[in-house]
């Protein structure tokens, strides 16, 4: 339950996943952003949570819950074939990093190769159509774009990314969540963030579409520089 620090609720009428990315600002999918009043709680692991959370003997605190003041959505997104499907959401104020909230990392000016099998971590609905009580992790595996071309008989473009598992598959909640990989950079293992959850099935067991984040990186750190401080 401390695996997934970066890991962020979002709440509005809508509920939606998120990453944090730096002290002030949540990265998720431009469909979870609405016009209503939004929060994003920090340091969630089991939903509805008033105090400390145990297993094992290891407790995690109360989630931090934070009033989300700006709303940032790609001025390219089309809900009609879900392109560009991303946003930043400015918290209030800036959050100190601690054991349970820290960013994931990002990749800046520099390529990754390929991976072959993701990570997606959300409280979305699981096999009996419920939202998971506790976060829930995940792994799928990435594919060629031409099967979600095919299954959903659309356009699917190089700034979307394909994955899927016989098993495992994002599911309703589990919007703007992250597409993750344990990575080794420079010798350390770390957590870094390759999509979104965009959409898939309505019955969350086949290939799903995910917002490619390494195609949006400049506009990431344009919009961060220009609506608060990194």
């Amino acid at each position: 339950m401390f695996s997934s620090p970066w890991m962020v609720l979002v709440r509005s009428r809508l509920f939606c996943g998120g990453t944090l990315i730096t002290s002030r600002f949540v990265l998720t999918a431009a469909h979870c952003i609405t016009n209503d009043y939004t929060t994003v709680r920090l340091g969630e692991y089991a939903l509805n949570n008033t105090g400390l959370y145990c297993i094992n003997n290891e407790c995690i605190p109360k989630a931090n819950e934070i009033e989300v003041d700006w709303k940032i959505v790609h001025a390219g997104y089309n809900a009609e074939n879900v392109i560009n499907d991303i946003a930043l959401l400015r918290m209030g104020r800036e959050v100190q990093f601690t054991l349970f909230v820290k960013p994931i990392c990002l990749l800046v000016n520099e390529h990754m190769e390929t991976v072959s099998q993701f990570n997606i971590t959300g409280w979305g609905q699981t096999e009996n159509a419920k939202f998971s009580h506790i976060l829930k992790t995940a792994v799928v595996h990435n594919v060629d774009l031409w099967f979600c071309s095919t299954k959903y008989n659309s356009s699917i473009y190089q700034s979307q990314i394909c994955a899927g598992s016989d098993t495992s598959d994002a599911c309703i909640g589990d919007s703007g969540g992250p597409l993750s990989a344990d990575i080794n950079y420079n010798g350390l293992v770390i957590p870094l963030q390759f999509g979104i959850v965009s959409y898939g099935s309505d019955n969350c067991n086949s290939f799903s579409v995910y917002t490619k984040v390494s195609n949006y990186m400049d506009w990431i750190v344009d919009a961060i520089q220009h609506y608060g401080v990194i």
